[in-house]
């Protein structure tokens, strides 16, 4: 519970950088989830549309989950961890130059 202030920052400087979707906390809990979306203009929605949804979802899960847990449970600050992550995050879930303060 101490650290959620924490995890929000982590959380709200990772997603100041993504082009496809977000993370969300319950502060009731503390509970971190992802959250995307896809549009799909002509009203069709594909297997491969899902497919890729999913895939994108699940490397953005495996970019930032390590920098999460070393706010969570050492004492790294969410701006340093975010700054080691997301370097290799770009090359990865969203595709784009992503800064960090």
């Amino acid at each position: 519970e101490n650290k959620r202030m924490q995890a929000c920052e982590y959380i709200t400087r990772a997603n100041y950088g993504l082009v496809a979707g977000n993370f969300e906390m319950d502060f009731r809990d503390g509970e971190i989830r992802f959250k995307s979306s896809i549009e799909f203009p002509e009203g069709k929605l594909s297997e491969e549309m899902i497919k890729l949804l999913w895939v994108k979802s699940i490397s953005t899960l495996d970019s930032y989950f390590p920098g999460m847990m070393r706010v969570v449970y050492s004492n790294e600050s969410a701006a340093d961890a975010i700054r080691d992550i997301e370097p290799r995050a770009a090359e990865g879930s969203s595709g784009s130059p992503i800064e960090a303060t």
